[in-house]
């Protein structure tokens, strides 16, 4: 694994590979993997902003408490990601176990741009900013 890939640089290939499987996509499992992948690039997002301010962040998939421990944190939150934290949460848990969920094309066609936009929001820090080791890593808080 390269040592200079950031939570943010996985949570971009995670939105391009969802965008990829999604416009290949000739059944409904190939949606499940899309959505499971668009949601891993959510929460990598979510991780890097809070390494980006030295927090440590829980482990979980679940995106609205990752997005509450971060807007606790005075992280602001798009209003989409609220909207969707239930939808996205599912996309990584029971698509994987094969567990009934439906993910529709049209709903991860607008969720894609929603978390383009979001990662482009998102400032690169510096090299004197301090984060730069959580950034690259992933530190988590288990208690």
């Amino acid at each position: 694994m390269p040592e200079n890939v950031t939570l943010l640089d996985r949570a971009k290939k995670d939105l391009k590979n969802s965008i990829v499987v999604l416009q290949n996509a000739d059944d409904e499992m190939d949606y499940d993997v899309s959505g499971y992948l668009l949601q891993q690039s959510v929460e990598k997002v979510l991780r890097f902003l809070l390494a980006m301010r030295g927090e440590e962040f829980p482990f979980t998939h679940d995106i609205e408490k990752l997005a509450e421990f971060a807007d606790k944190k005075g992280i602001n939150i798009p209003d989409w990601i609220w909207e969707n934290a239930i939808t996205l949460t599912n996309y990584a848990t029971n698509t994987r176990y094969g567990k009934q969920l439906v993910v529709t094309k049209r709903r991860l066609e607008l969720l894609h741009p929603k978390v383009q936009e979001l990662i482009d929001s998102v400032e690169l820090p510096k090299k004197s900013d301090g984060c730069l080791d959580k950034c690259f890593g992933f530190p988590q808080n288990t208690g």
